[in-house]
């Protein structure tokens, strides 16, 4: 980052690279769109390239890397005044594979499971998916979290509590299923 502070175009790019996946495992569980997912991600990296000449050293790149993203997803968010994301079921689907095909009523009930999962976890409020997504889709640790969203420690294991809570009410006839 040191070198996309001086303005090296190369160094963006290869940080461009490096950490374009996993914004985009950040921002489709919130968007569940693969393209909206491109667009906040890029909006990332703008943003990332207009405060470069701001950037100081004093805690990971990734943190602040998400801590831009966060950022941008909730300015956005309020800017849009918009409560629920359309769901994009064809993004998360694209490419059946033979074993699909062979079994039809398996992949209609693995589409149906996880149709239910992602309205589940729409449904979450803002704070806790948030949390969410960057424990345990992203794998942050808890701390590291509570670095990206500027918030204490306990206050992302309170979170993570109640969304799992939710998810398990939310989804209790899956896992009774089961």
């Amino acid at each position: 980052m040191a070198r996309v502070a001086a303005g090296e175009i190369e160094a963006f790019d290869e940080l461009v690279r490096r950490w374009r996946k996993p914004l985009l495992r950040f921002f489709y569980p919130l968007t569940w769109s693969m393209d909206d997912a491109e667009d906040c991600a890029q909006a990332t990296f703008l943003r990332l390239w207009r405060a470069r000449d701001r950037y100081r050293p004093c805690a990971k790149f990734s943190t602040y890397l998400f801590q831009i993203a966060k950022r941008y997803w909730l300015n956005e968010r309020a800017r849009k005044n918009v409560e629920q994301v359309p769901l994009d079921a064809a993004a998360h689907f694209a490419g059946l594979s033979f074993s699909d095909v062979a079994h039809p009523v398996g992949h209609l009930l693995a589409r149906y499971r996880d149709e239910r999962v992602r309205r589940a976890i729409q449904a979450l409020p803002e704070p806790q998916r948030m949390a969410l997504i960057l424990c345990h889709y992203e794998g942050w640790s808890q701390r590291e979290a509570a670095e990206i969203l500027e918030i204490p420690h306990g206050t992302v294991k309170s979170r993570l509590a109640a969304a799992f809570a939710g998810l398990r009410r939310s989804l209790a006839d899956l896992v009774e299923g089961d």
